[in-house]
């Protein structure tokens, strides 16, 4: 018995294996199938999934035919207020190294001062129900600050390091805490 996807690009099988349950038997279970697409295509990566059963050689063969989406996404922002103008650059892969890991960074330049952030998830550690988060934020911005006598300008700067715990309770529900 044998568990196959078509139309993988960048996912990778052990990841996806991951969300399966149904095994290929003589006895199929048509609700734990539907149920093993509809957990592949609730995944951010994932744009449709649907199965078909295949008798080759007298074994059943489970095919997941899997349509996945674009993961890599720019981050291009500007503006522009009074006194103040702005730009921020960056990227998020929200299925990095095809294992459904979040990567995300940017650059951000707000009146003249630098800031940026990066942002790393991995949802489940090894198939296991645990996982975890970081992120490292600078933050340096230029703020008013308002007197009876006129309006100082503060250099204000903030620097954050983030860790998160992922706890998952079932495919629907899990916790974060950090």
């Amino acid at each position: 018995s044998l568990v196959r996807y078509e139309g993988l690009n960048k996912s990778k099988e052990s990841f996806l294996s991951k969300f399966i349950t149904s095994k290929p038997t003589t006895s199929i279970d048509k609700s734990l199938l539907k149920q093993d697409a509809q957990r592949l295509q609730n995944l951010s990566s994932i744009g449709s999934a649907n199965y078909r059963l295949d008798t080759i050689g007298g074994k059943i063969e489970l095919v997941f035919e899997i349509n996945e989406v674009r993961t890599l996404l720019p981050i291009l922002n500007s503006g522009r207020i009074t006194d103040n103008t702005w730009f921020q650059i960056g990227f998020t892969d929200i299925n990095w190294l095809g294992k459904g890991q979040v990567l995300s960074a940017s650059y951000l330049n707000n009146d003249l001062r630098h800031s940026g952030n990066v942002y790393f998830q991995v949802p489940r550690i090894n198939n296991s129900n645990w996982g975890y988060s970081a992120s490292l934020t600078l933050w340096n911005s230029l703020e008013p600050l308002f007197f009876d006598e006129g309006t100082i300008l503060y250099e204000y700067g903030n620097d954050a390091i983030g860790l998160t715990a992922i706890r998952h309770f079932n495919f629907n529900r899990n916790i974060e805490f950090g």
